[in-house]
């Protein structure tokens, strides 16, 4: 039997939204247990952010680019190092829908996996790390940032391989340097 104790905090800014979930998962006695909602701004949170081995950034947190790249950055500059940061972002088409977050967007993380759907499923995931610890240092990071050209060109390498294939592309820092 797999215990599962983690512990999930939830932020959002829409208390009827942490309502709505709080009910959805009242049915599972286990789950509701260590399920806490917060309604609060992402961007009040600052130090309460480093307890968090992984952030999970919901598709329309951010309306347009501008504003998702605000709060990935915020989130760069409050995470703790070695953090993951899994974000919904969007990709062709479905950018009529959610902004869409490239690599070369992720300044201060280590881009891990991308993966565009190919299917009915609406949104792309962005798997990233947050640089400065856990053997990541800044020459990663330096090195990263030169090639962002490179990396936000991966979109079009995805949906040839997506359609060839329907493979998730990763990205590991070692695949990145060579």
């Amino acid at each position: 039997m797999v215990v599962d104790d983690s512990i999930f905090h939830n932020f959002d800014i829409d208390a009827s939204a942490n309502s709505v979930a709080a009910r959805l998962v009242s049915s599972d006695t286990d789950l509701s247990q260590r399920m806490f909602f917060h309604t609060v701004d992402v961007m009040d949170l600052t130090e309460s952010l480093k307890g968090f081995d992984v952030v999970f950034l919901a598709a329309l947190v951010g309306m347009d680019k501008k504003e998702k790249i605000k709060v990935i950055e915020h989130l760069e500059k409050h995470m703790s190092p070695g953090a993951v940061l899994m974000l919904r972002s969007a990709h062709g088409p479905r950018a009529f829908l959610y902004p869409i977050v490239e690599p070369c967007d992720l300044q201060g993380f280590q881009v891990l996996s991308v993966y565009h759907p190919t299917d009915e499923v609406i949104n792309s995931i962005v798997i990233s790390r947050k640089l400065g610890g856990d053997g990541i240092n800044g020459d990663v990071h330096d090195h990263i940032d030169q090639a962002s050209d490179l990396a936000c060109n991966c979109s079009k390498i995805h949906v040839i391989m997506n359609k060839k294939k329907n493979i998730i592309e990763e990205f590991a820092g070692e695949e990145q340097l060579t």
